[in-house]
């Protein structure tokens, strides 16, 4: 019995599967450069370090 699979449901596979990396890349590249944009590392570090004061000015719970 002969194959009988489309090469069509294949071929989109194939275009879908490798558009997408290309378009991962871009997204990461836009996606660094806004980042660099908005604050760069000194945002990154903002955000995971432990605050010291609320966004009001006040102490922390521990620091009090």
């Amino acid at each position: 019995m002969p194959n009988s699979h489309c090469p069509i449901p294949n071929l989109a596979l194939r275009i879908v599967h490798f558009a997408s990396v290309p378009m991962v890349i871009l997204f990461a590249v836009i996606h660094y450069q806004l980042g660099q944009k908005a604050g760069g590392t000194q945002l990154i570090e903002q955000c995971l370090s432990k605050p010291t004061t609320d966004s009001y000015g006040n102490a922390g719970i521990n620091d009090q």
